[in-house]
């Protein structure tokens, strides 16, 4: 029989485990002020990041929400979403300084999107990203370090969001969320996912696609390679399989695979974000599907943050090796609150994709 101090410390200590810090993907930065148009928040956004001194604009522009993969109007809402790819050249070097691998946390994100309230403003949160992506590194002093870094970029995407649309960001973590100990174990979150929640604990999740010799200069041999990537891109051709997966109204431009980000530290690693309109679309649509209501039918822009795919070129001892995430990795990641139903309707996506990205990539 547990004695009765024991047992209420017991409780309390329990309940101190389950109060403990939560983790989202996604943080919710707020509402945009009522009366502002996307492309208004859009403009204010992208010139909040040209005045940050750190921060370096990737890409932007008008994402593909659900309403491009469907093929009868009258399931269509006509919402729609922008995304502002960026990065900070201080936040990658600190990252390549533990490693160049750990670059791969390094495309920073925001996404506005139309939704029945308003204009809703999010962004991919870079602590949730850093803890998920270094939960392999065994000295935990190391791992809250380079959590901590993820914050403080977080804090300044917060306050640059405020100044750009005059308001208060909310700055809450998304639901679902992670807890710290399930997140620093790679814990999967999909009944459906194969292998833990990591990066480089189980390299299957964060695949090898190719690696060479250094020969000479690294960061010459990283920008030849990351060129060569892009022409490759640039002359793919989707597959049969590829282009019967789903309907889309214009498939010569729907799936071809863009470079949406090029982000470099100068000897160690080059980090490229792609995307494509079928898989944006598709994904979003996916995403939203059991949270649909009335007449809103693209809930899912609210996963806006999960592109572009992140493709990482980096030097590993006398190496420059390239991996890409496995895309039922990035769904348990990136899209695990979509549910059962979901994912068993799509079931054959990731693989499909895989298969795309390794094409266009290598140019096979």
């Amino acid at each position: 029989m547990i004695p009765r101090l024991a047992f209420v410390f017991l409780i309390f200590a329990l309940t101190a485990v389950a109060d403990g810090p939560e983790y989202g993907i996604y943080e919710n930065l707020g509402l945009a002020p009522e009366g502002m148009s996307l492309e208004a928040a859009a403009v204010s956004l992208r010139d909040a990041i040209a005045a940050d001194s750190g921060f370096q604009l990737q890409s932007e522009g008008l994402v593909n929400a659900p309403d491009l993969v469907r093929e009868n109007e009258n399931d269509r809402d006509g919402r729609r979403g922008y995304l502002l790819v960026f990065s900070d050249d201080a936040y990658l070097n600190s990252l390549a300084a533990i490693h160049p691998k750990y670059t791969v946390a390094g495309l920073l994100r925001i996404g506005l999107h139309e939704e029945p309230g308003g204009l809703r403003i999010t962004c991919l949160q870079p602590e949730t990203l850093a803890r998920i992506v270094g939960n392999d590194l065994e000295e935990d002093a190391d791992y809250e370090s380079m959590a901590k870094t993820g914050a403080a970029i977080a804090e300044r995407i917060r306050i640059l969001v405020g100044t750009a649309m005059g308001t208060e960001p909310e700055g809450l973590h998304m639901p679902p969320l992670r807890d710290t100990e399930r997140i620093r174990e790679g814990k999967k979150d999909m009944f459906m996912m194969v292998g833990p929640l990591t990066y480089f604990r189980d390299e299957g999740q964060f695949p090898l696609i190719h690696s060479e010799a250094i020969e000479g200069d690294a960061s010459a041999q990283l920008a030849a390679l990351a060129d060569r990537f892009a022409a490759n891109i640039t002359a793919f051709t989707p597959s049969d399989k590829d282009r019967k997966y789903r309907w889309t109204p214009n498939p010569e431009e729907d799936l071809r695979w863009r470079i949406t980000a090029r982000a470099e530290v100068p000897g160690k690693a080059i980090l490229m974000g792609i995307t494509r309109a079928r898989t944006e679309a598709l994904a979003m649509h996916i995403a939203g599907m059991k949270r649909e209501e009335g007449d809103w039918r693209s809930p899912g822009l609210d996963h806006i943050c999960a592109f572009p795919i992140e493709v990482l070129i980096y030097v590993n001892g006398d190496e420059i090796q390239v991996r890409s995430a496995k895309e039922m990795f990035r769904m348990d990641q990136y899209f695990w609150d979509a549910g059962k139903g979901a994912f068993m309707k799509y079931a054959s996506m990731p693989a499909m994709l895989d298969g795309s990205v390794e094409r266009a990539l290598l140019g096979k």
